[in-house]
């Protein structure tokens, strides 16, 4: 469990037996490297960062829990499997790829792209994808398709 400051790791089995889950409660998780983890990720109450600053990240088990999920780093967050966590999702920078689906209360987009182009659905249960441009560095983009526009915030 990752409860606050942020935990650097160079390969997955860092991390221990590829069984074991991830449990991101205020804390923050970045690989040193590209990786792909099957490994079960549970955001707790105090919601959790994961940061593709070294290298792309792909998650081919579902997110689940109650907490909000930010997405960090110029690479790729990949995201598999029927993602079910209740917080919202805010992506701060780089790309956040659903191949799978998410379902989270809100999409903020700081910067970067949400692309859910090949197979993935995005739902924000209560609240259309939006963006901040008043704290935007860069121009979010949206690829893919989306019965709902993108508003401001």
């Amino acid at each position: 469990m990752v409860k606050s400051g942020a935990v650097q790791v160079t390969i997955d089995a860092n991390l221990g037996a590829a069984s074991g889950g991830i449990t991101l409660d205020g804390g923050a998780l970045r690989y040193g490297t590209d990786a792909v983890t099957a490994r079960s990720f549970t955001l707790g109450a105090g919601g959790g960062t994961l940061d593709a600053s070294n290298g792309f990240l792909t998650l081919t088990n579902a997110i689940t829990g109650t907490g909000s999920l930010i997405k960090t780093g110029g690479n790729i967050l990949t995201l598999f499997g029927a993602s079910t966590y209740t917080g919202s999702t805010s992506l701060v920078a780089g790309t956040l790829k659903v191949e799978g689906s998410l379902a989270s209360s809100a999409v903020v987009m700081t910067t970067g792209t949400l692309n859910f182009n090949n197979s993935g659905t995005v739902v924000a249960t209560s609240a259309a994808l939006a963006h901040s441009p008043a704290r935007a560095r860069g121009r979010p983009s949206l690829r893919g398709q989306s019965a709902n526009p993108v508003e401001p915030l």
